[in-house]
């Protein structure tokens, strides 16, 4: 050590034993501010990555048309819902195991569970936004696997921005179970706070089978108030309607608010299950293979009658008197039916209910030698 070097050592001795501190003091300081300097900035670090999480893209995800989707501005109290649509590029089946929400807002559904190769599955995820105002953002995970086994899990990301000052009560036009030929309305509230010069312009809508009227109820310098009376008609088709109504409104920022409209539209006559199993049967049993499927009708009837029945195939009615449910037995025995191989075979069951047609079940299973 040259001599400038050792008297600056020195003199920073004499400074710190002057001051009551030590080197192995000061280096402790030293490292106390550094250990404090780096606890910050992990803490800043991990604030970054947990508010905005980085999610490893999984093998399936390139099968899904899109991954998110924002309904936008929406009324409080209404039910959106949105179709993200799957289609399996691999070469095997793919099983839909579950959906899973990550809010209580959040729901979803799926119209296969098993996905042949080459086809689309439709996944509509919904939101109930009754309980929130402001930006509400949840995701539905898709748990899917394939039938070599191999698993994947999807995150379908939804959100939208919940308006305080429009309200729908209830948020959706639910008509449930009507029987088809039957007339049902139901009444919905649109609310708009704050804004006087708000008005509802018109309803539209694809839907087959229904009428709807929109009639302004109240204004008043802190509101208004509009009633949304829907009616499903007498000639709407059989089947599951779930679709969107929309409302105009002369509000640039959200012209058109959707309305969601459900019912299951059903005949007269109600069979369940549609198809009954038998399983595979020996073709020389000699005892019958029996199965059961109800009958449920809108008013009391009797069985008059049933199309497809031959040797081997009975149809037993227990019950002579009218009712509105029966539970209907049919007896399959191999032995005295020429049926062979795997089958399917439809019987149509005739009523006393006016102007309706027979309810038709489906037999199926397989008769082996």
């Amino acid at each position: 050590m040259r001599g400038d070097e050792r008297q600056f050592g020195e003199s920073a001795r004499n400074v710190a034993e002057t001051c009551g501190l030590d080197r192995v003091s000061i280096m402790e300081d030293r490292f106390m501010k550094r250990r404090a300097l780096l606890a910050a900035t992990f803490a800043v670090l991990a604030g970054i990555f947990s508010a905005n999480p980085v999610q490893a893209q999984s093998w399936a995800d390139p099968m899904f048309s899109e991954l998110n989707h924002n309904w936008g501005p929406v009324a409080r109290g209404a039910t959106v819902r949105y179709p993200f649509r799957m289609t399996n590029t691999t070469n095997e089946p793919i099983n839909i195991v579950s959906l899973r929400p990550s809010c209580g807002c959040t729901s979803g559904a799926s119209d296969k569970s098993i996905v042949a190769p080459g086809d689309t599955a439709t996944i509509e995820a919904r939101m109930d936004t009754t309980n929130f105002v402001g930006h509400k953002a949840t995701i539905l995970f898709v748990t899917l696997i394939t039938a070599s086994g191999r698993q994947a899990e999807v995150r379908l990301a939804v959100s939208s921005d919940i308006q305080s000052d429009i309200v729908l009560n209830p948020g959706t036009i639910d008509f449930g179970y009507v029987v088809a030929g039957q007339e049902v309305t139901r009444t919905l509230r649109i609310d708009r706070v704050g804004s006087p010069e708000w008005r509802a312009m018109k309803m539209t809508s694809n839907v087959r089978g229904i009428d709807a009227k929109l009639a302004e109820t109240a204004r008043t310098s802190t509101g208004v108030s509009y009633e949304l009376t829907v009616s499903l008609r007498k000639d709407a088709p059989e089947g599951v309607i779930r679709n969107d109504l929309f409302v105009h409104t002369n509000d640039p920022n959200n012209p058109a608010i959707p309305v969601l409209m459900t019912a299951q539209v059903v005949g007269a006559l109600n069979v369940s299950p549609k198809a009954v199993p038998f399983g595979t049967m020996k073709a020389s049993a000699t005892q019958p293979t029996i199965g059961k499927f109800v009958i449920k009708g809108n008013a009391p009837f009797v069985v008059t009658g049933v199309e497809g029945s031959e040797e081997g195939i009975e149809l037993i009615v227990a019950e002579t008197q009218p009712k509105t449910v029966h539970v209907m037995t049919v007896q399959i025995t191999p032995g005295k039916s020429a049926i062979k191989g795997a089958f399917q075979k439809t019987l149509k069951v005739h009523t006393n209910l006016p102007g309706q047609p027979p309810a038709e079940v489906v037999l199926q299973g397989t008769v082996n030698e």
